[in-house]
């Protein structure tokens, strides 16, 4: 997914408020509706302005990536496998 990219690349993050992505995203991000100029506008201008805050938001994206790895998928589901083959 994009999202997880961008967030690696230690990018703040504004994205739609639909779909998966605010699971994605979590708190590491600004979440908009899509088809709001003033939201997008709003959330440009906090990330552009306040150092502080989009530094927090980068690390939290570095963070919440954790949530989100191959390793991990993998694992899950060799226990999927595992306990299918024990039943």
């Amino acid at each position: 997914m994009q999202l997880l990219e961008v967030m690696k690349c230690g990018c703040p993050v504004v994205a739609s408020n639909n779909s998966s992505i605010p699971e994605v995203v979590g708190d590491a991000g600004i979440l908009i509706e899509w088809d709001s100029d003033e939201q997008h506008i709003q959330a440009y201008e906090k990330y552009f302005y306040n150092e502080n805050y989009r530094l927090r938001q980068i690390q939290k994206s570095l963070q919440q990536l954790e949530l989100f790895s191959w390793k991990k998928a993998v694992n899950n589901m060799l226990a999927e496998m595992e306990s299918d083959k024990n039943v």
